[in-house]
This record gives structure tokens, C-alpha cells and sequence, in this order.
């Protein structure tokens, strides 16, 4: 039970450091800020095509993209390949969504 407790702990964790990395990459891409000047031409060129919702446009498409790259990285050396993990990915990339929404709102 105590172990159980300890991974939902640890994941719940790990979402809400996930969200806070996702919103300054976003934050990154905004103009003004350093990703903006140095490809400012081809996000203003590129903004709004399908392909760049999950890299720079939508803060709830990057949650599947971005959180699927920081989950792996960081679940794969601990836990390998599973069906723990693979359940554990597709609930973090759905619980991103709407976290990575809520934290874009309040920040």
C-alpha cells in the first residue's frame, strides 16, 4: 500500500514538473522572448499549420509531445518497457492536457 502511495505521489509530482517545463517552452516560442527572436520568420511563416500545434502553438497539443519525450526519458532507465508504463504514459499525456491548460491560466 505504502509503495502504491509512493509512485502516485512521485507521478503526480512529475506531472506538475511537466507542465511547468511545457508552459516555458511555451512561453519560449512567445514573441518576444528568445525562441521568437531567433526563428521569428518561420513561426510567424509556420504558425497555424497543423504540425506546429504539439512543437509551439497549443499549449494542450504540446502535452502529448513534449510529455511524451519528458516521460520517456524519464521512465524508460527506471521501469524499461510495460504495460505499467504504457498505462502510466497514456494517463500522464491525458492529465496533461488539461494541467498544462490550468497552469497556462494562472501563470
Amino acid at each position: 500500500m505504502i509503495i502504491e502511495l509512493q509512485y502516485l505521489i512521485c507521478f503526480l509530482l512529475f506531472l506538475m514538473l511537466e507542465a511547468f517545463v511545457i508552459n516555458g517552452i511555451r512561453e519560449c516560442f512567445s514573441e518576444g522572448n528568445i525562441f521568437f527572436k531567433m526563428f521569428g520568420s518561420f513561426i510567424k511563416k509556420h504558425q497555424g499549420k497543423w504540425w506546429s500545434y504539439p512543437v509551439w502553438s497549443c499549449i494542450k497539443c504540446m502535452g502529448s509531445t513534449y510529455g511524451s519525450l519528458l516521460f520517456w526519458i524519464a521512465a524508460y532507465p527506471l521501469f524499461g518497457i510495460s504495460y505499467f508504463t504504457l498505462v502510466a504514459w497514456i494517463l500522464n499525456c491525458f492529465s496533461l492536457v488539461s494541467l498544462n491548460y490550468l497552469v497556462y491560466k494562472k501563470i
